[in-house]
């Protein structure tokens, strides 16, 4: 019984995150709005406020890049500078 219990938890961390993909927190840590971008559209790093002006260089861009559409080609250029 423990068994087919284990292996239901097994499958659910599997399929949750398919039916259910994280989103990007746009919350600004600074004002508390829905209003951070990347700063760079050509990096994954990088946010910044559009409200208060708020950055931070090295804050990952990931998810909102992922929201946006295709990146690899920025994936790729990260990869070649490191």
């Amino acid at each position: 019984m423990a068994r087919s219990s284990s292996a239901r938890a097994a499958l659910s961390l599997k399929v949750v995150p398919v039916l259910f993909p994280a989103k990007a927190d746009r919350t600004c840590p600074s004002c508390s709005a829905r209003a951070l971008v990347r700063q760079d559209p050509d990096s994954l790093r990088g946010l910044v406020c559009s409200a208060c002006g708020w950055s931070d260089a090295e804050a990952s861009a990931f998810f909102l890049a992922e929201e946006e559409g295709p990146f690899e080609d920025a994936v790729l250029r990260e990869r070649e500078e490191h």
